[in-house]
């Protein structure tokens, strides 16, 4: 993931050594999340600020993919438990690790800008 000055034409990786899979970019335009696979092949998420002033940060003890800013800064994101995948919710340190949403879902593709609904891909209820 490289960023550009677009008046100087100046680009740079924004997080060397990391291959986001996937990506956003906070509300205030400040930092992004992104998904990038550890040594071990397990996806973790990631935290940089765009003006790079400190270092990528990995989320601690956060597995997951798909990973989507909240409106109060907290990252939600896809995490598998044995073969199904649930939507689940942390904030930027680690803390507050919880289930987001029940249902299984396929995929997750946003969170609305008030936070209280979460657009994800899914079976319907009884069909697996």
């Amino acid at each position: 993931m490289w960023v550009a000055d677009l008046e100087s034409g100046h680009s740079e990786p924004l997080a060397p050594g990391l291959q986001p899979l996937d990506y956003d970019i906070s509300a205030d335009g400040k930092q992004v999340v992104m998904e990038a696979e550890d040594r071990e092949g397990k996806p973790r998420i990631w935290l940089a600020p765009f003006d790079r002033q400190s270092a990528p940060r990995q989320v601690p003890n956060v597995e997951g993919r798909q990973a989507i800013f909240g409106p109060s800064g907290e990252i939600f994101f896809r995490r598998t438990e044995g073969s199904s995948g649930f939507v689940y919710r942390v904030r930027p340190d680690g803390t507050g690790l919880r289930k987001a949403l029940e249902q299984p879902v396929f995929a997750l593709t946003g969170v609305s800008p008030d936070g209280r609904w979460i657009e994800a891909w899914s079976s319907l209820p009884g069909n697996k």
